[in-house]
């Protein structure tokens, strides 16, 4: 009787060492890649906006339930008529007049854990030019309107 319960033993040892070794013994080398990590990616992550443009941004939170993010832009939750405003849905809108130095960092933190955030670098450019004026202009004969007609002989 004392043979079967150490054969019982030693079948249950031995079947635990093998369960463990099919999971990968999970846990015991520190770092599972199991563990889910928490995070604030922004997308895009770099971009050139024009003066007065609009670009729009999205945030995944990863690791936690709540996706509700809060947009700031340098800092300042919102923004400011300075470097642009972001309004709470992600959509950005650059000043009209380019700030020194001529880029942001647009930044979404968690509203469910502040410590998470996630940044995008943003380059401010000059807006296109618009052509509003053409000069000289030209008259039906061909002579510009500035120039007087040479005199005839």
């Amino acid at each position: 009787m004392a043979q079967s319960q150490s054969t019982r033993i030693f079948s249950t040892l031995f079947l635990l060492l093998g369960l463990s070794l099919l999971s990968g013994c999970a846990g015991l080398g520190g770092n599972s890649s199991n563990t889910p990590s928490s995070a604030v990616e922004v997308s895009p992550a770099n971009a050139n906006v024009r003066a007065g443009d609009t670009l729009q941004f999205s945030a995944k939170v990863s690791g936690v339930m709540d996706q509700s993010v809060a947009w700031s832009v340098n800092g300042t939750v919102g923004g400011s008529v300075t470097v642009g405003k972001i309004s709470t849905t992600g959509l950005y809108t650059a000043p009209a007049a380019l700030p020194t130095p001529n880029s942001v960092t647009i930044e979404a933190t968690s509203a469910s854990n502040k410590s998470l955030s996630g940044t995008s670098a943003i380059s401010l450019e000059n807006p296109i030019p618009t052509v509003t004026a053409v000069s000289p202009r030209l008259s039906r004969s061909g002579i510009s309107l500035s120039q007087s007609p040479e005199p005839s002989s």
